[in-house]
């Protein structure tokens, strides 16, 4: 096994583009800023502030990591090897949470563990950078380019290249994002795709992984790849948006973008004459989600078995298609389509009115709209079930599981 040599005593990574670059990835590690800020003080002197930091970063990871105090078995497994407690699949939950609270009264401790923490994950970004990413990214898109060439898939193989090539790729870690495996950030084209504690280290890497590594973060990836592939309308963010609530400020900060189309996410502030709806809220995320993974599915020839991600929003989007006839090749022409508003005059988005119109016929006067006012902000068997009783329901008949769900939401 070979040793994966680097050095941390610089902001700089190695194997990254430039410094301010490394930077940036490296505050994006969880309690990065807390070791930052302490790193300024004196502890004879400021022993009060120091542990105030420290008692916050506590408190912060308790509010990113958990949903009601209760952490996700990945969250805990990682947290619980910031202090070397064993998990094993016979371990008693309670038992290893008593372990860690009683760790984290240990404010020295907690700090060696926030270093060790940020260390070990600087290890695993380069890792996954310089090692696991490229091979990624070439599979992935020879996996595109196949369905391109089939048909399939609505764009062309330039411009799947293209779009890859000016992506960002940045790995993530676990504690900053315990909700997810991976995302894509319209607004900066960045992908993040999140590490966990299984992941080696320095210490742990060994060549011979790279496969494995490969086939198990396949399908996140090109998941988030079928995102940033997709078709968008991306606006520089003007000085009247920057006075407004459409633009977040850190949208104005860092961004500089205001993204109004996401395959079939429109956003907030998307105008009414391409999306159809008053553009106040972002709108169809399920839709474009469900249709997001059932690309990734076709791409990657992988049924539900394999692939639990989004079943819930794949199965509701199967009965949408039935109960409205909607096409493959309706769906993925709208997906794909772009709209830019210089360039274009007449109709913004043919395919995207065309599937709306054909959903209305079948659901009844903006039955589209209406159908993401019920489902919006739902997510798995909530949304699949009260998705399916919309779809089944008649004006004489509503099913009982439907009325009560409606009542509830």
């Amino acid at each position: 096994m070979e040793s994966f040599q680097h050095s941390y005593d610089r902001p700089s990574l190695n194997g990254f583009e430039t410094e301010e670059r490394a930077y940036q990835i490296k505050e994006r590690i969880f309690g990065s800023r807390t070791l930052s800020r302490l790193a300024e003080l004196d502890p004879s002197r400021d022993a009060d502030q120091i542990n105030t930091l420290l008692q916050e970063s506590i408190e912060d990871l308790f509010k990113k990591s958990s949903n009601d105090g209760v952490f996700n078995d990945r969250t805990l497994r990682t947290i619980a090897g910031l202090f070397d407690i064993q998990l094993t699949n016979s371990t008693d939950k309670l038992e290893v949470l008593e372990q860690i609270d009683e760790k984290l009264s240990d404010l020295l401790l907690w700090r060696s563990a926030l270093e060790r923490y940020n260390r070990e994950h600087q290890e695993r970004q380069l890792i996954f950078r310089s090692e696991i990413e490229p091979v990624l990214k070439d599979r992935v898109e020879s996996m595109i380019g196949i369905q391109i060439d089939s048909g399939f898939l609505p764009i062309s193989r330039e411009r799947v290249s293209d779009l890859v090539a000016r992506l960002e790729f940045n790995a993530v870690d676990l504690l900053n994002h315990p909700e997810r495996a991976g995302r894509y950030r319209a607004n900066t084209h960045e992908i993040d795709i999140v590490l966990d504690s299984s992941f080696p280290t320095a210490n742990s890497w060994n060549p011979e992984d790279v496969e494995k590594l490969v086939e198990q973060y396949t399908h996140t990836y090109l998941h988030e790849i079928v995102h940033a592939i997709s078709g968008h309308t991306i606006l520089g963010v003007s000085e009247q948006d920057k006075l407004s609530s459409v633009v977040s400020s850190e949208e104005i900060g860092i961004h500089k973008n205001h993204v109004q189309k996401i395959g079939l996410l429109y956003m907030k502030g998307a105008p009414n004459n391409i999306a159809g709806y008053a553009g106040k809220e972002a709108r169809f995320n399920w839709f474009n989600e469900a249709v997001t993974e059932y690309i990734t599915r076709k791409v990657l020839s992988t049924d539900s078995a394999e692939s639990p991600v989004y079943q819930s929003e794949v199965d509701f989007f199967e009965l949408l298609k039935e109960k409205t006839g909607l096409t493959d090749e309706l769906i993925l022409q709208a997906y794909f389509e772009d709209y830019v508003p210089s360039e274009q005059t007449g109709d913004k988005v043919p395919c995207w009115n065309l599937l709306k119109k054909q959903i209305d016929e079948s659901l009844g006067p903006d039955g589209l709209v209406k159908l993401d006012d019920a489902l919006r902000g739902l997510k798995g068997p909530l949304l699949y079930m009260k998705g399916k009783n919309i779809l089944n329901k008649t004006p004489t008949e509503i099913s009982p599981l439907h009325a009560l769900l409606s009542q509830q939401l």
